[in-house]
């Protein structure tokens, strides 16, 4: 599941054709945030 869900951050930058940084910037959250989604250590 984890690699799943960094997988859908990857497609969502590229899909936008941006960063995770960008990608944190347009949500308003940081770029660790992102960081931390995309490698799955979120707590559910």
């Amino acid at each position: 599941m984890t690699e799943e869900k960094e997988n859908i951050i990857k497609e969502v930058c590229k899909e936008l054709n941006t960063t995770q940084t960008e990608l944190g910037r347009q949500l308003d959250v940081s770029a660790s945030t992102i960081n931390t989604w995309a490698s799955g250590k979120i707590l559910t």
